[in-house]
């Protein structure tokens, strides 16, 4: 409808492993859902190096982890503009570093540990 099988790849039924090489050549990470979960694709991205676009208007993606370090979060009419911009500027993004320091299972598991027990429960 759109004309785009010129420009636009789709893919199927890919294997973790093959999923993963995907990924890490990716530029951004785009989650177009207005409904979703905590998407773990738009973390999986973070954790290969790939900032992501999220719409403002989703429901479930916690807002706060999309910021200057990971990402954008966009307006609909923006996605073309702001692709064009992730396109050079997917460099100035520093996804994986902002997750190691703030989502990695390390870092979650001790704010688990810490909330459940207390600060004073476990040593570094």
């Amino acid at each position: 409808y759109y004309e785009l099988q010129d420009v636009l790849d789709v893919f199927f039924g890919l294997s973790q492993a093959d999923l993963n090489l995907l990924l890490n050549k990716s530029k951004v990470n785009v989650l177009l859902s207005l409904k979703e979960g905590s998407n773990r694709t738009i973390f999986e991205g973070f954790f290969a190096n790939v900032p992501g676009i999220v719409l403002k208007a989703n429901i479930g993606v916690n807002k706060n982890y999309i910021n200057d370090c990971t990402g954008l979060l966009i307006d609909e009419a923006d996605l073309v503009s702001t692709l064009r911009f992730c396109r050079k500027n997917y460099m100035t993004f520093s996804p994986q570093q902002w997750a190691l320091e703030h989502i990695s299972p390390l870092i979650t598991t001790k704010k688990l540990i810490d909330a459940l027990y207390g600060p004073e429960a476990i040593d570094d």
